[in-house]
């Protein structure tokens, strides 16, 4: 089973990850997954590094074959090869799988990934980031930024993306 969380910039896709992540039994079959070309200090804004200290994490080069359900952050990020490895994995009965991610970089431009994987998804929860502008709720659906994996972006509504 594949299940994606797709959405804006700080629509809070890492924090859902972790919060079903954290609802399974055994953890020792739970790993996280974030590319390694991410080498932000934190994992989300909702959680502290001290509080995911329970959780295994890994990176592209970490062995899936001990673990049954898989949480991969910022998908947009991977390699084919390893979007391969997912969408086979996620043909298995027994295999749990939950990605995250962009759905558009900044320029507007859905993420190659994400179209791949969208066809192959038995579910698509999307999520929206409030305006840093405006301040209205689960209206942000653009983002401004350097294109890079930091904190160098802002989210607005349309309304105010338009100004």
């Amino acid at each position: 089973m594949l299940k994606m969380i797709l959405g804006t910039m700080k629509a809070g896709k890492s924090a859902k990850l972790i919060d079903e992540a954290s609802n399974i039994l055994f953890q020792d079959e739970v790993i996280i997954i974030r590319p390694s070309c991410d080498t932000r200090e934190f994992f989300t804004r909702k959680y502290k590094n001290d509080d995911l200290k329970s959780f295994n994490f890994g990176n592209e080069n970490t062995s899936l074959s001990s673990y049954r359900f898989i949480f991969v952050d910022e998908i947009q990020f991977f390699k084919k090869d390893f979007l391969e490895k997912i969408i086979n994995l996620s043909r298995k009965k027994e295999i749990f799988i939950m990605v995250a991610g962009l759905f558009n970089d900044v320029k507007g431009n859905t993420w190659d990934n994400v179209e791949t994987l969208k066809s192959y998804a038995d579910e698509i929860l999307y999520l929206k980031a409030n305006c840093d502008r405006c301040g209205k709720k689960e209206s942000a659906i653009f983002h401004i930024g350097d294109g890079g994996i930091n904190n160098n972006y802002f989210v607005f509504c349309e309304e105010c993306y338009r100004m």
